[in-house]
């Protein structure tokens, strides 16, 4: 499991660009509009009750609080961002401590480029952090590739299986079919699937630019002693900036699964490579 530390945020030292506070008239501060469109333009408007700007104000945070959950894909800290941005909004948002009970307060966090400014402000001071891994704190979750949906391919070349779950082996390069084909051969091989985005099996690393993304080995065989290899066909061929992070994360995957499951998983990150050095 990878996740950052949050409580590390320090509003002291976090780099933003403070904003201007605008005072506004007495009907202007409930007439509170929300641009969050992608052009730009009022997406709708809502006229404030009165003394309910802390009802809204939480509303508000706790908003910007599930948008940068999502966009950093966090697994725990809500409570400490939630309370991090609200003091944000306090004393550093604006150059200057502010009223959180303020109408005119919520009527300036209206703005698209207000809103803009927190997220990317906290967006950025999130990849800052480092990363802590457990490894020993999978929480492993067991994924049958039988429920799979059926789906459509446009592509005309298949494998037919025997060792495999699914009626048809659609690969994405004429070597993975190649490759199905060998497994089907093989005689140490008891089975083995294509790793179909739709089967769910993703694995997490962090990339070049220090963010968590998802990682989609292309095959799972299982051989007849029962170990278990999950295996990149492509690995040095197409090679780019995260090719080597994703290998390496491979690799550490299936050791630390191999120590929860007690059963040997093992990662061949580079088949055609492989290939290529036996001619």
């Amino acid at each position: 499991m990878i996740y950052r530390d949050l409580n590390e945020i320090d509003l002291l030292r976090i780099e933003f660009s403070a904003q201007t506070l605008k005072e506004y008239n007495e009907k202007a501060k409930r007439d509170l509009f929300f641009e969050k469109v992608i052009d730009g333009n009022i997406s709708h408007k809502i006229e404030l009750e009165e003394n309910t700007h802390e009802v809204n104000l939480r509303k508000y945070i706790r908003e910007m609080t599930i948008s940068i959950f999502k966009n950093r894909r966090l697994i725990s800290g809500k409570e400490i961002l939630y309370e991090k941005i609200k003091r944000f909004v306090e004393i550093k948002l604006f150059g200057q401590k502010v009223n959180l009970g303020s109408d005119s307060l919520l009527r300036n966090l209206s703005y698209q480029h207000i809103l803009n400014e927190i997220e990317n402000t906290f967006m950025n001071a999130i990849n800052k952090l480092n990363f802590i891994e457990y490894p020993n704190t999978y929480q492993l979750e067991t994924l049958k590739s039988s429920l799979m949906k059926p789906c459509l391919s446009e592509k005309e070349s298949y494998v037919r299986p025997k060792k495999s779950i699914f009626n048809k082996i659609i690969g994405d390069s004429d070597f993975e079919l190649k490759f199905a084909s060998f497994l089907e051969m093989a005689k140490d091989v008891k089975a083995y699937i294509k790793c179909y985005k739709k089967i769910g099996f993703k694995i997490d690393y962090i990339n070049s630019e220090k963010k968590i993304s998802n990682y989609y080995p292309d095959f799972i065989v299982k051989l007849k002693n029962n170990e278990m290899y999950v295996i990149e066909t492509k690995g040095d061929l197409f090679v780019d900036k995260d090719t080597e992070l994703k290998r390496n994360r491979l690799g550490q995957w299936c050791k630390d699964v191999t120590e929860q499951l007690d059963q040997k998983y093992s990662s061949f990150s580079s088949l055609i490579r492989w290939l290529n050095q036996k001619k």
